[in-house]
């Protein structure tokens, strides 16, 4: 595209509609002026966009998987919030969550094909948008209608804010239900999922059963990815409009995600159940066990737990006496030079107690004992550092360095041992 859009626009949304091209790529996206424009977007570092693949790439060729895939008939849409920083993208007018952040400079809209035959169909019109959330096609009150093309082209929060309040101040009640669709549905276009709950929920306390309220309640919670808290907005929705295309969409979209999430947590499962059993191998031929139960287990734990508290306590009785000398030290070149007072020799110096900024005052400034004075803060910070993490291992929520071959022994949550004990 030969033409930028400025931040300053607020929102900027375009579609494109797939009329040909099952094979090879399709990428929509944005993009800066200087991008190779051969490549597709996403493949240099100036440009970013959604694929066919179902992968969001930048960062010349960097992917995340982001949604499902796309090809013949369907219809993408990219959303520019310059308000929010953020772009997110939508199917068959399904919104698909936020894809990108940071958004800042100029851009231009951005669309790639490598597929042979293939062409698409690019709409910048608001009254050809297959994603209604955009559209003022759901807004009944006339005014309302002309003030939510308004509202999308204002320049700020603030001035978005003012706009509803002179809505409030001087047209409509406050438990206005147009009012209240409206701002649910601007605050949701705009990313504003709070405020659009707000809204919303307070929509459905005068009217239980509103399927505008319920439907936006589910895609404004959908997009914050509390997906049980929209399927429930969503299963109300369909017990009152069972053929509603967009919830049933979005219903199947979440699924989808959340079968996803399940696969991949079951797959780390495995992936640790085979650390475990190969780390319990280890343990066993290194502590010399035919079996390796929970008991030995704790055991071991318990053994190099120990072990690591003594360590930190013999490195903190080795500060604390070097601290000690070199405070005496410090105290004695003052009292030569007569810049501090005299100090009883009884007189024992607690490390906890000692205020460095107060002795640096008092010292004489020679860059010797300046030298000096960096390596005991050095060491009073090291000695104050260990004695936390003492205190941590003694209470269980720091865990002790451990060789190699007892890296499990450090994360708890990779080894129930007291369901490991009733399994073995």
């Amino acid at each position: 595209m030969n033409y930028p859009i400025y931040p300053k626009c607020g929102i900027f949304y375009f579609e494109i509609r797939i009329n040909k091209g099952t094979n090879g790529l399709i990428g929509i996206g944005f993009c800066t002026k200087t991008i190779d424009t051969n490549s597709m977007p996403g493949w240099d570092n100036e440009s970013w966009g959604y694929h066919n693949d179902g992968n969001f790439y930048y960062d010349s060729g960097k992917s995340n998987p982001y949604g499902p895939s796309f090809t013949k008939d369907d219809t993408i849409g990219c959303c520019l919030n310059f308000k929010r920083k953020t772009v997110f993208y939508t199917k068959n007018s399904v919104n698909l969550g936020i894809a990108f952040r940071d958004l800042e400079e100029v851009i231009y809209p951005c669309i790639g094909l490598q597929s042979q035959n293939s062409s698409v169909e690019v709409i910048f019109s608001r009254k050809k948008f297959k994603y209604t959330a955009i559209t003022d096609d759901d807004i009944v009150n006339e005014l309302l209608r002309k003030k939510w093309l308004e509202a999308l082209d204002l320049p700020n929060d603030e001035a978005i804010n003012q706009q509803q309040y002179n809505l409030l101040d001087s047209i409509f009640e406050p438990n206005n239900v147009h009012l209240l669709e409206y701002q649910g549905k601007i605050n949701f276009i705009l990313g504003r999922y709070e405020d659009a709950l707000l809204y919303l929920t307070n929509l459905l306390k005068i009217e239980p059963a509103n399927a505008f309220a319920l439907s936006y309640r589910g895609k404004t919670y959908q997009m914050m990815e509390k997906y049980k808290e929209s399927l429930v907005n969503l299963y109300s929705l369909l017990k009152i409009e069972n053929n509603d295309i967009c919830a049933l969409k979005i219903r199947n979209e979440i699924k989808e995600v959340i079968r996803e999430r399940k696969l991949k947590l079951e797959e780390r499962d495995l992936r640790v159940l085979g650390l475990r059993i190969q780390l319990e191998e280890m343990l066993m031929e290194q502590e010399g066990l035919a079996e390796l139960s929970g008991a030995h287990l704790k055991e071991i734990w318990e053994r190099k737990k120990q072990e690591e508290i003594d360590e930190v306590q013999k490195k903190i009785q080795s500060l604390e006496n070097d601290l000690k000398e070199k405070i005496k030290s410090f105290l004695e070149v003052g009292q030569q030079e007569q810049s501090i007072p005299k100090v009883p020799k009884q007189k024992e110096y607690n490390s906890e107690e000692l205020n460095l900024e107060k002795l640096i005052q008092l010292l004489p400034e020679r860059e010797y004992i300046q030298q000096d004075l960096d390596i005991l803060k050095s060491l009073h910070s090291h000695l104050l550092m260990l004695k936390d993490d003492l205190e941590l291992i003694k209470s269980g929520h720091k865990k002790p360095r451990e060789d190699d071959l007892l890296k499990i022994l450090k994360f708890p949550e990779f080894l129930d041992l007291n369901r490991l004990e009733q399994e073995l």
